[in-house]
């Protein structure tokens, strides 16, 4: 009889490609439906991993039709989005709003950790211009810029 535990036990066979551990031990696999001889299991990807996604539907497919009982297998494999850096990540400051007359931000923190008291005027953000090139300087404490 299949049960859910029998699909998980089966799906440890499947490795990830390119580790020696399997798509179980890696959290993976994080649903698991069974409807007569019909299996549906949801695959969490962990990385946008296109060529890995391929291979471990296709091996968790064979896993699963080779059990007995078994007539229909679906695997839906859910891919996160892509990260910075990665082809189809894009941009990710592409959607972020620019502060009008600044060309660039820096952030400083002075490491001191939290106090009780309000912050003192030396804490506060300053901003100066270099070069005719404005600047904004954030603290820690700070909640917007200030500009000079």
């Amino acid at each position: 009889m299949l049960t859910p535990e029998a699909i998980t036990t089966a799906l440890k066979a499947v490795k990830y490609p390119g580790f020696s551990r399997d798509i179980v031990s890696f959290g993976l696999v994080k649903d698991v439906a069974i409807d007569g001889g019909a299996v549906s299991v949801a695959l969490q990807m962990t990385s946008a991993n296109p060529e890995a996604a391929a291979a471990i539907q296709t091996a968790s497919e064979e896993v699963l039709r080779g059990l007995p009982g078994v007539e229909r297998v679906t695997v839906e494999m859910r891919q996160p989005a892509g990260a910075p850096g990665q082809a189809g990540g894009g941009n990710p400051w592409a959607n972020q709003n620019r502060v009008p007359g600044v060309r660039r931000i820096v952030a400083v923190a002075s490491g001191k950790g939290a106090s009780a008291s309000p912050p003192s005027r030396s804490t506060w953000p300053a901003a100066w211009r270099v070069s005719d090139r404005p600047w904004v300087c954030w603290t820690a404490t700070s909640t917007a810029p200030a500009f000079r």
